[in-house]
């Protein structure tokens, strides 16, 4: 077993990170990455020099099966050896580590003996060959670069990638400016390269390190989902429409913000079940276009996050919105002031502006109610000069 072999740990949980990180240290490893977002990870891995990934899955977490997805989606990463950690309830998990050669799964409570003769099996070739050569081989990194099995100098633009085409030259440009320091001119060639030859993963992929090293998270994640299928039941991204078009029309122009918001409750029809606690009605993300009928934009809300229905607008940090919540057909507040604090894949992180002291004591009552259900808190707290305000998190 290599113990130069660079392993990354993703996990939600600081803590748990800490852990496994001190375990594997125990079991000789020195280069041991921690990530608790999976667009690091996928950023991480891109770099090249990691032979082993740890999936710390938490019960009902959607963000360590994205992960997965991504990886064995992605031609670079689909021989890339996988150890996942998780309740043994988690059946989809199971069958798919069983259905896997490059995978191992590990059942909580964890013992640290399982864990390591997990990482062991992954990395020392048991109970098949093909754990070590294919997987080590799809991790290299590009040429040139740290922890490159072979290739020409930094700056040479004919480099090769282990793992991907030969033939394939551009992908190895794409890794050289990104070594260079010049992801805007990595991004320009990935996208001139996407509309050449199509979604290519190992494109996507250094188009989506591009742009998170330019700090646009959206647009990173935007490319990897070019090669990661969407789940069935998730919402497709609003499509752009000329400013013209992005204007109420009809009887939507007509009434007043208020009315509006009281017409889409009057014709809101949910497509799918939810543990409804409350129900979140912003009509203006469901902008008219001008010449077809008005299409509502509405979201059902549960403390556990608000569903949107597809295709979901664009929410970009510092937007205000004004929404009506209901508990079942009473409104209970109305008029409601959010902004949008963070945007990310799959959370919208949303703050409630002044709230007079009947609408907080409803919603501290609704979140200590599912608390008490134990589902997961979704409230966290901004402290400013002004004191605490609530922030929602808005799953979609």
């Amino acid at each position: 077993m290599d113990t130069t072999t660079g392993i990354l740990v993703f996990t939600e949980h600081p803590q748990s990170g800490s852990i496994l990180a001190a375990v594997l240290r125990k079991l000789g490893f020195s280069r041991i990455f921690v990530s608790a977002s999976p667009t690091e990870a996928v950023k991480t891995l891109a770099t090249g020099g990691t032979g082993l990934v740890v999936v710390d899955h938490a019960p009902g977490s959607s963000q360590s099966v994205w992960l997965i997805k991504a990886l064995r989606d992605a031609e670079r990463f689909r021989a890339l050896p996988l150890l996942i950690l998780a309740e043994p309830g988690e059946k989809g998990l199971t069958a798919f580590a069983a259905k896997d050669p490059h995978c191992v799964f590990v059942a909580k409570p964890l013992a640290a003996k399982a864990f390591a003769a997990g990482v062991v099996e992954l990395l020392s070739g048991r109970p098949g060959e093909q754990r070590t050569a294919a997987p080590r081989q799809a991790a290299a990194a590009p040429a040139g670069m740290p922890g490159s099995a072979k290739g020409g100098p930094a700056g040479s633009p004919t480099g090769s990638i282990d793992g991907l085409d030969p033939a394939h030259a551009g992908v190895a440009d794409i890794a050289r400016l990104i070594q260079e320091e010049r992801p805007a001119d990595a991004a320009a060639l990935a996208e001139a390269m996407l509309e050449k030859d199509g979604p290519r993963p190992e494109i996507c992929l250094g188009l989506a390190l591009a742009r998170q090293i330019l700090g646009d998270a959206a647009a990173a994640m935007a490319a990897v989902h070019m090669v990661t299928p969407a789940d069935a039941d998730a919402p497709a991204p609003a499509a752009e429409k000329p400013e013209s078009d992005r204007k109420l029309h009809g009887v939507w122009s007509t009434l007043p913000p208020a009315e509006r918001r009281q017409k889409a409750f009057e014709h809101f029809t949910p497509t799918h079940d939810k543990r409804s606690a409350f129900r979140l009605f912003v009509p203006d993300w469901g902008l008219g276009i001008a010449g077809q009928a008005a299409r509502l934009q509405v979201v059902d809300l549960s403390f556990g996050g608000i569903c949107f229905e597809a295709p979901r607008p664009p929410l970009e940090r510092g937007a205000t919105l004004t929404a009506d919540v209901y508990q079942g057909q009473e409104k209970v507040l109305g008029g409601v002031s959010l902004t949008v604090l963070r945007v990310e894949s799959e959370v919208v992180g949303c703050k409630f502006g002044e709230l007079d002291r009947r609408q907080e004591t409803l919603l501290n009552q609704k979140l200590r109610e599912e608390q008490t259900k134990g589902a997961p808190a979704t409230s966290d707290t901004d402290r400013t000069g002004k004191g605490e305000k609530k922030v929602i998190k808005l799953s979609f």
